[in-house]
């Protein structure tokens, strides 16, 4: 027997793909439309477990025809995306972002996208997120792992009372929930990708559909019931919570009040969902997921920044257009049994399809991205995306231990006399100071962690993990004969609490996220500056402070590949007032420091003209939008030649 068709859960699933899609291309008013996503894998648990558990107790079900259904209904639109997707991937990413679509492809394949990504997302210099073309297929990856685990579950649970189901399937939920509470305190990545700490969201529709829940027999109730779940749902997409688990669970609680209203009445609001126009996007919803993403990511890769509003329209009724043609000429032959594809050859053609596109991922990524793909003088511009030789220490000179990055360099014997200490900008720099200090006859140690300024003022806010780098950076101090500590950090970003960006025209600076007022700020940031030095200084060391270092505002490698593709010079640099205006509260007050701390100022060498220098003999000194190339640090290194010869 066929299960009832409600139309209220398509206008549901449009509820979800639009919030999804309308914080993807950040309309305001979405910053919660990811969990858009959430309400989905409530809907597919319930649907899967309505269809499964209807054919078991009719002695009905069948695993092979069940995964027949699942092939019909997932591979053909998914197949047509990937195929296009690579397509114009070869013409548009360059080299790193092409490798990694190359594994992002293969995973695609054998539907383990969400492992890929959470592996890969924890890279300190990665990829982003807007690079990543596939990077919205996890969720289906997340879905498909369901499929594969859930209904030889529920044949095994099928041979005994009905309430084994439900306490089995509770019980995991339940389990699931915990799993995902823990995660989002110890491993957000975690929480957010893997199966395990998502499998509650799904099981969660599958309690309502074995009748797990009650179902309230006055319309009065159910109304009210499917009033507060859409509000929820609303809720959780427009206000986006500090903590986002309590957003996980309204947007699921939410759908899940939803499905269970419109079981044995019509409230209004299932009313509402069943309108046609809402119906219709829900029936292409799934071809709406697969395109959208990647014409965002394409979009906005090609122009090399965000887009304007009248572009974000355009391409949002684009992905309509084609969820629809998809839908129409894609989805719904193959979903015929008997259809486009017999039933004998789909599970064989299936196999052949997807392991001709794991192949062609992997061949990309052993390829490197294919950089012979561009001209000798775009992969001069890219080559500091994948050659950073600074990242780790040299070999038989140092270790990365539990101070996260603690490297010595200098000449053989030669008494070690200073250490640079700071954020990942130290680790970048490290190698300009370790040359101008060997050209001095001195050698030197490097403490550095990414994110991680080198303060230990008790009240300034520090990660666990970074304050305990930094207490033990300075008992180390303690134990060596060290004579200058050089503090090195991205301060406007501290300072400012923002990152610096520019807009397509590459000039005006555009400061995001502030979370607290920047009085507060700087007086924080402030004391624990003079916190340091009064440590320092109490140990008998000289501090030598480095000044910002001029950030860009838009990623290097890539922005100068697309103008020297286009014909346009290598000057799109910020010019010297926007970096002075950005820095202002760093210069000031360093210039207010007393003689006995030393400062050096990147910025002389690297602003020295009207703009502030990304290249140097057609050669980028970043190797993103902030960070020096080993070129760039040698550059600046200079400048501390004259601080090292007082010391010879």
């Amino acid at each position: 027997m066929a299960l009832r068709y409600r139309a209220d859960i398509d206008g549901l699933r449009a509820v979800a793909v639009v919030a999804v899609i309308l914080y993807h291309f950040k309309v305001p008013g979405f910053a919660g439309g990811f969990f858009g996503v959430d309400v989905f894998f409530v809907i597919s648990g319930f649907l899967i477990t309505s269809l499964i558990s209807r054919e078991l107790e009719e002695q009905q079900f069948s695993l092979i025809h069940f995964y027949e259904r699942r092939v019909r209904r997932i591979v053909p639109a998914l197949v047509v995306v990937l195929f296009a997707v690579s397509i114009i991937a070869f013409w548009e990413l360059f080299p790193l972002a092409y490798k990694r679509f190359g594994r992002s492809v293969a995973a695609t394949s054998v539907f383990l996208s969400n492992v890929e990504f959470w592996l890969e997302a924890d890279y300190y210099f990665g990829v982003s997120a807007h690079e990543r073309p596939l990077l919205h297929t996890w969720s289906l990856a997340v879905e498909e792992q369901f499929y594969l685990l859930f209904p030889p579950l529920l044949m095994l649970l099928a041979r005994r009372p009905k309430r084994w189901t439900i306490v089995v399937v509770a019980l995991l939920a339940a389990g699931s929930f915990g799993f995902a509470a823990w995660s989002s305190f110890t491993d957000p990545l975690n929480g957010f990708y893997l199966f395990p700490s998502r499998i509650w969201e799904l099981l969660l529709g599958a309690l309502i559909a074995l009748g797990a829940l009650p179902i309230a027999s006055s319309q009065r109730v159910n109304n009210t019931l499917a009033a507060l779940g859409m509000g929820m749902i609303v809720y959780a997409i427009a206000a986006y919570a500090i903590v986002p688990g309590i957003n996980v669970l309204l947007a699921c609680a939410g759908a899940a009040l939803v499905i269970l209203a419109g079981l044995k009445d019509d409230p209004l609001v299932n009313r509402l969902l069943s309108t046609r126009y809402l119906v219709f996007i829900g029936l292409i919803s799934y071809s709406l997921y697969l395109w959208h993403w990647p014409l965002y990511v394409f979009a906005t890769y090609h122009v090399g920044g965000d887009l304007t509003p009248f572009e974000s329209v355009c391409f949002i009724a684009a992905s309509f257009a084609i969820a629809a043609v998809s839908w129409r000429f894609v989805e719904q032959p193959f979903r015929r049994p008997g259809g486009v594809v017999p039933r004998r050859q789909l599970f064989l053609q299936t196999a052949a399809v997807m392991s001709v596109l794991g192949v062609s991922g992997v061949a990309i990524h052993l390829a490197n991205g294919m950089p012979q793909r561009f001209t000798p003088d775009v992969q001069t511009a890219l080559a500091p995306q994948t050659n950073r030789p600074w990242f780790s220490c040299d070999p038989g000179q140092g270790e990365e231990t539990a101070l996260e990055w603690m490297c010595s360099t200098g000449r053989s014997g030669a008494p070690v006399t200073y250490m640079v200490w700071g954020d990942s900008h130290a680790l970048s720099l490290w190698p300009g100071i370790a040359h101008a200090a060997d050209r001095s006859g001195h050698s030197g140690m490097l403490s550095a962690m990414g994110g991680c300024l080198p303060f230990v003022e008790p009240k300034y806010p520090l990660t666990d993990l970074c304050r305990r780098h930094n207490e033990a950076t300075l008992a180390l101090l303690r134990t060596q004969k060290i004579r200058d500590v050089i503090l090195i950090g991205r301060w406007p970003a501290y300072t400012e609490s923002s990152r610096y960006t520019l807009d397509r025209e590459l000039r005006d600076a555009t400061p995001i996220s502030k979370a607290v007022s920047l009085e507060d700020t700087h007086r924080d940031f402030g004391l624990a500056v003079d916190d340091i030095l009064y440590k320092l200084r109490a140990m008998g060391l000289r501090a030598i402070i480095v000044a910002p270092i001029p950030e860009i505002g838009v990623d290097v490698p890539t922005t100068l590949a697309r103008r020297r593709m286009r014909g346009l010079s290598d000057d799109f640099g910020p010019t010297r007032a926007a970096f002075e205006a950005r820095n202002k509260t760093m210069l000031d007050r360093l210039a207010s420091m007393d003689g006995r701390v030393q400062r050096a100022y990147p910025h002389l060498v690297l602003c020295d003209g009207p703009t502030c220098a990304v290249t140097r003999e057609r050669k980028p000194l970043y190797f993103d939008d902030n960070h020096l190339t080993p070129l760039g640090a040698d550059l600046v290194g200079t400048i501390f030649e004259p601080i090292f010869a007082d010391h010879q």
